[in-house]
């Protein structure tokens, strides 16, 4: 439908005949799209045969391990990795200080019914890969290190205070560095 086709499905649930896409997309052949996903024999195949953005999750040492695996799907199918926009998903609690971060991180945890302080070391340790909390300067310091890992991009997000357009403001600004 993107290629101004009109496809006709006969599905189990659901019967589609002649569709079409109007309006049509701004960008010739559609959408980008972004595949995201960890797994080494199917997902990350997917995205080097489909993907124009691959989103991989994972801490520091598994993020250069996928990048790796991407690179060999990619050699496979005969494409070059540098064509995927490689970005990793990252939790962020910011704040002017660490101190400030810490409380926010609490704040979170603790309108869920949890401490972050009470949480056993397994629970921590599967989410301190993939969640950075402290200032501008730490913050910046732990994506930059992501970055240096061979990703493109970082995509944020601000899970306790991300409606507060001041911290919007802070973590963009964290960004702009980055990639400046």
């Amino acid at each position: 439908m993107f290629r101004s086709e009109r496809p006709t499905i006969e599905g189990k649930h659901y019967r589609v005949k002649d569709a079409y896409n109007v309006p049509a997309p701004v960008r010739a052949g559609g959408p980008p799209i972004m595949i995201g996903g960890q797994g080494e024999k199917k997902t990350l195949r997917l995205m080097a045969q489909y993907a124009d953005m691959a989103n991989l999750m994972g801490g520091k040492d598994v993020i250069a391990h996928k990048i790796e695996v991407l690179a060999g799907h990619c050699a496979d199918v005969g494409r070059d990795i540098a064509d995927i926009n490689k970005t990793s998903l990252s939790f962020v609690m910011i704040a002017p200080t660490t101190a400030e971060a810490e409380k926010v991180r609490e704040e979170f945890f603790a309108a869920r019914g949890m401490s972050w302080n009470d949480l056993d070391d397994a629970t921590k340790a599967s989410m301190e890969p993939r969640m950075v909390t402290g200032d501008p300067d730490t913050v910046g310091e732990w994506l930059g290190e992501l970055l240096d890992l061979g990703l493109d991009g970082i995509v944020v997000n601000l899970p306790a205070n991300g409606h507060d357009p001041e911290v919007v403001a802070l973590a963009g600004q964290v960004v702009s560095k980055l990639v400046s």
